[in-house]
């Protein structure tokens, strides 16, 4: 299925391990809704690789374009936290962001699995339009094999009020585009990988599989679904904060 809008925030991050109940409950019921509710925020994705300790959960927000990530409605989530938020923002580790315009996006649905790749052309002289991209890609969802693969152009301009993590890699140097391969499962997502690298490294971008990180989807939800579509921010949830925090 295309994505939603002109672009999408792709986000990787693990997590504190003690709290890893309390984070999933958090993520999924008040955080990723919140953000759904922000002004040009159209959807969510958030996914797991249970199996691993790094890069272990990725979400990916379509978005009707990249302003959206400096509009009022952003930075008053961001600058004003609800307090479950306060307690959670400590604990996050790896936390790595890419804000990106989609250049090309196709498929059937939404799999039950993603790949992601964040990868850089070989030469900075090589700029590659939508056409390029679906001759390389689009054999991938013709295998049925792949039942989606959506492409951005990493915008290292875009205004961002949350920086990445101390340590992570930063888009500015050469990542230039993200890759998001999607599966009716894991197996499947990894049965695209040969031919996925393959074609990428035929276009001029540098990649390797062990860049290939694979997750499995575990919640979605469009701002059509949103418990109150009247507010752009959606309400907090105390009484779920009370499960972990209960003197709170």
């Amino acid at each position: 299925m295309h994505l939603k809008g002109q672009a999408f925030l792709a986000l990787w991050n693990d997590f504190d391990s003690t709290r890893d109940a309390e984070y999933n409950c958090w993520h999924t019921f008040e955080h990723v809704p919140e953000r759904v509710g922000i002004d040009g925020v159209l959807s969510s994705r958030r996914y797991v690789a249970l199996d691993r300790t790094d890069w272990r959960y990725f979400t990916l927000y379509e978005l009707s374009n990249l302003e959206a990530l400096a509009g009022a409605s952003y930075l008053n989530v961001v600058e004003q936290p609800s307090e479950w938020t306060l307690t959670m923002r400590p604990s996050f580790r790896n936390f790595c962001r890419r804000p990106c315009a989609t250049v090309w996006s196709d498929g059937i649905g939404h799999g039950g699995s993603i790949a992601t790749l964040r990868v850089r052309m070989s030469s900075p002289s090589i700029a590659l339009g939508e056409d390029a991209w679906r001759r390389a890609l689009q054999p991938l969802i013709a295998s049925a094999v792949t039942v989606a693969v959506h492409v951005g152009r990493v915008d290292t301009e875009a205004k961002f009020p949350l920086p990445n993590a101390a340590g992570a890699p930063e888009a500015s140097e050469g990542e230039s585009c993200v890759v998001l391969v999607e599966g009716t499962d894991r197996d499947h997502v990894h049965l695209a990988a040969e031919a996925t690298l393959e074609a990428l490294h035929g276009l001029g971008c540098v990649c390797d599989a062990t860049a290939w990180e694979a997750y499995d989807l575990a919640f979605s939800i469009d701002k059509e679904e949103l418990a109150d579509r009247s507010i752009a921010r959606q309400a907090p949830k105390p009484e779920l904060k009370k499960r972990w925090h209960p003197r709170s």
